[in-house]
């Protein structure tokens, strides 16, 4: 069976944010002439003291909530565009939530000459974009706006992996029974040489795949575990022990 095409940039350019919060009946006051504002609408949305923290930028046509419960659901991505809404609101891949769009609001398909055209266009590097635009910095790996809550780490598994309670508590291990991505896995923080927290690795407890997760977007190869604990010591001519071991989790 052929795969339905979904053209995702021009669903972005035909559809706004306006059209999409008409459809679910959502209703935000007007701030300024390209903001709105309210009540956040997305069912990962949890903090009762948060009235006010759903904003949408009409002529950027993008939107963005600042509550502590959604950045967390959403491994720390504060807001996006209107395939981001929908994939939310819905609990579905993005690439579902354009086709509803498509549905919804009867966007134009290209013809299928042009459709194979664009399955096979090459996307940018950051390495290509950054000689195309060498003025423009992009920030790899960047520090999160969160911290998760409620890690157990006296989780029975850790004790079975052979890793001791304070051991991990001083490497902030543990399970994590919240929401979002990382929901019933262990989860170890990473930083960068800063010691800022720029992601969380969630480990499966279980048979479930992948066996390990990171946050969309995140670059492995730009980060070595612990080198913030190891620059600490380094002065004093030590290299910290208390790495934890790949073998105590893998």
């Amino acid at each position: 069976m052929k795969e339905t095409f979904v053209d995702f940039r021009t669903v972005k350019e035909q559809v706004s944010m306006k059209d999409v919060l008409d459809h679910y009946k959502i209703e935000l006051r007007q701030v300024s002439n390209i903001s709105l504002r309210g009540k956040c609408p997305l069912p990962t949305h949890s903090s009762g003291n948060s009235t006010q923290s759903f904003n949408v930028n009409t002529e950027k046509n993008v939107w963005a909530c600042q509550s502590s419960s959604c950045v967390e659901a959403r491994d720390g991505r504060k807001g996006g565009n209107v395939l981001d809404f929908v994939s939310v609101m819905e609990n579905c891949s993005v690439r579902d939530a354009a086709l509803r769009l498509q549905n919804w609001f009867l966007v134009p398909t290209p013809p299928a000459g042009q459709q194979e055209k664009k399955k096979t266009e090459i996307k940018e590097t950051p390495e290509q974009r950054a000689e195309k635009n060498p003025d423009v910095i992009e920030e790899v790996n960047a520090p999160l706006a969160f911290v998760l809550k409620g890690i157990d780490s006296t989780h029975p598994y850790l004790k079975e992996r052979g890793i001791e309670e304070e051991t991990a508590k001083h490497f902030g291990v543990g399970f994590f029974p919240g929401r979002g991505s990382m929901a019933g896995r262990l989860v170890i923080p990473i930083a960068n040489e800063r010691g800022e927290l720029v992601a969380y690795a969630g480990r499966a407890i279980d048979q479930s795949e992948p066996k390990y997760k990171f946050p969309a977007g995140f670059k492995k190869s730009e980060v070595l575990f612990n080198l913030n604990r190891v620059l600490l010591f380094h002065r004093r001519g030590v290299i910290s022990s208390l790495l934890l071991r790949d073998s105590s989790i893998a």
